[in-house]
């Protein structure tokens, strides 16, 4: 009678630790698939970054070029104000020049009339 009792005993105890152990081999099992999911959306993560990265590097380097590019205009564009005042001012001092010849032609041409 007591080694049937224990011989119960001893099953219910076997059928416990199985459904035990099935219940953790299930918990591994998620959580080795959790681990693999996790790993891949790691590796995009990764790739994504990677993309990013250079993506933004090659903006730089175009948003680079753009400004130097800019700044050369800006320096030809200045180069062609200072000719374009410096002509401006001859141009003037001739007119000025010539302005007063014309008078003075003119007041002398008066002279002879007269």
């Amino acid at each position: 009678e007591r080694s049937k009792a224990e011989a119960c005993a001893l099953e219910d105890k076997l059928k416990q630790t199985e459904e035990e152990h099935l219940k953790s081999t299930s918990e591994v099992s998620r959580l080795s698939a959790l681990l693999e999911e996790t790993r891949e959306l790691h590796r995009d993560l990764e790739e994504r970054s990677k993309t990013q990265a250079k993506v933004s590097d090659e903006k730089a380097a175009e948003l680079q070029e753009e400004s130097s590019k800019s700044m050369a205009e800006v320096s030809r564009l200045s180069a062609l104000l200072e000719e374009s005042k410096a002509l401006h001012t001859d141009l003037e001092e001739r007119s000025k020049a010539e302005a007063c010849a014309l008078e003075d032609k003119l007041k002398q041409t008066e002279e002879e009339h007269l």
